[in-house]
């Protein structure tokens, strides 16, 4: 994240991100085939927990995050405003 800050990025979107930590899956997760290219990363996210560290580290930094937005993602996010 620190990295992101440091190349004075105009704005950060988020990831999804769930409860727990998730590595998603394994290299390649990019495939080139005939008719474009496939995409399955696998969800990878840090967790909740890091997450909001992430977002405590963003919100320091004056950039504007820009957080997807789902249902389940208002729900994870609600969790972490409480405590």
């Amino acid at each position: 994240m620190q990295r992101i800050i440091d190349c004075d990025a105009g704005a950060i979107v988020t990831k999804s991100i769930g409860m727990q930590p998730r590595e998603g899956y394994p290299n390649p997760t990019v495939l080139e085939l005939e008719f474009g290219l496939l995409n399955a990363m696998g969800l990878p996210n840090p967790g909740v927990d890091e997450y909001g560290n992430e977002m405590e580290q963003l919100h320091k930094s004056k950039i504007p995050i820009i957080v997807v937005s789902t249902l389940r993602m208002f729900l994870i996010l609600s969790h972490l405003l409480r405590r």
